[in-house]
């Protein structure tokens, strides 16, 4: 994060309308920016706080190394319509979309 969690979260708030989004926030981290590992915990923690003082849900504990309910498997996918390169994610088969909805 190149800025602070609450600049990032406030820029977080333009892109959504809470009332009509239909999925939990989630956070993907991308880099650290040379940030000390405990710098980055704490501002995701402060980030993640500040999303569920704003949207009242938590993100979800997955606990183990293959535990996980969406994974990004790669960050250079094509969609129709979306000139750039884009995350693309799959379920685990023990999940469903209703497993994350808001």
């Amino acid at each position: 994060m190149t800025s602070s969690a609450h600049d990032q979260f406030d820029y977080f708030k333009t892109q959504l309308d809470a009332i009509h989004i239909d999925l939990i926030p989630m956070v993907d981290v991308e880099r650290d920016d040379g940030k000390l590992r405990e710098e980055l915990q704490d501002s995701l923690k402060v980030f993640l706080n500040l999303l569920e003082k704003e949207y009242g849900k938590k993100a979800p504990i997955v606990t183990g190394p293959s535990h996980y309910a969406i994974w990004q498997y790669t960050e250079n996918g094509s969609i129709p319509g979306i000139p750039k390169p884009v995350d693309i994610c799959r379920m685990h088969p023990d999940f469903s979309i209703n497993d994350i909805e808001l």
